[in-house]
């Protein structure tokens, strides 16, 4: 996903320009990217570090797992072949959350 390297460059050069800051090199960024279309049939996510969201829906909670998780964020390892995983939505109210680790 196009998205997901350009947010890596990005935090991977901001981090790099932070050499005052003493744990600079040890710093990185978790994120989970989420693609929600106007008909909200299936959702796409990409998991960069970060734990799998959690769907909401009708008292029950299902965790989307990705198949491929990526590695956080400003790591600098380069270009990351991201996996973008699909998950169905169910035609009932629903919510999607995230939970810190």
């Amino acid at each position: 996903m196009h998205l997901a390297n350009s947010l890596d460059t990005s935090v991977t050069w901001h981090l790099s320009d932070t050499s005052d800051y003493p744990h600079a090199q040890e710093s990185f960024i978790t994120a989970v990217l989420v693609d929600i279309p106007d008909d909200m049939r299936t959702i796409r996510l990409v998991q960069c570090g970060h734990p799998p969201p959690l769907l909401l829906r009708g008292g029950h909670v299902d965790v989307l797992t990705a198949e491929q998780p990526a590695p956080p964020l400003g790591l600098g390892l380069g270009a990351y072949e991201h996996h973008v995983d699909a998950f169905t939505l169910l035609p009932v109210t629903c919510s999607l959350c995230t939970r810190m680790a």
